[in-house]
């Protein structure tokens, strides 16, 4: 008998901050997981705004504005349930598999944000920083550096899929 996967669903938001451009926003792994009650595993390091599991019953859109409203706060929730959501990656691995979208919304929602108590903070990071992303596999205590962005192979993936499908015309 196979193992039952976890399911998860994520978002990548991405935005136009005056005198910065597009970024996309990512959070920043904290150093402690107040859920679980330990170290943060890959701290430092980020990922898509917003991810989590999807629980039994829910379809992946109400899992996902559940997991912002969680996240990021009930307004930023109300926000994304209006946006345009694209999905820009997929993926399946041994005891997980998730779907990631991107969505985007004018900087106006930074202010709505409320970050849980674990969360790293939200980075903005500017195309051109992308390609000089560090892999964050390779850190597996963490980012001491907290100048480096450093994000999993797959994430850095999704980020640019986003970017294309949310360019400048």
């Amino acid at each position: 008998m196979k193992p039952i996967k976890r399911k998860g669903v994520g978002i990548l938001i991405i935005t136009d901050v005056p005198k910065l451009g597009r970024v996309a926003c990512l959070q920043s792994r904290g150093y402690f997981n107040t859920e679980e009650m330990r170290p943060q595993y890959y701290s430092g390091g980020c990922q898509v705004t917003v991810y989590g599991g999807i629980k039994k019953g829910e379809t992946p859109k109400l899992a996902l504005l559940r997991e912002v409203g969680e996240e990021l706060g009930l307004a930023v929730k109300k926000m994304v349930s209006r946006a345009h959501l694209v999905k820009v990656g997929s993926f399946s691995r041994a005891n997980e598999e998730g779907v990631v979208y991107a969505a985007y919304l004018g900087y106006e929602f930074l202010n709505k944000v409320r970050l849980m108590a674990d969360s790293g903070g939200l980075r903005l990071a500017k195309p051109v920083e992308l390609k000089k992303a560090l892999d964050l596999s390779k850190f597996k205590s963490g980012v001491k550096d907290r100048f480096a962005l450093a994000v999993f192979p797959d994430t850095h993936r999704v980020v640019k899929k986003a970017l294309m499908a949310f360019r400048k015309k």
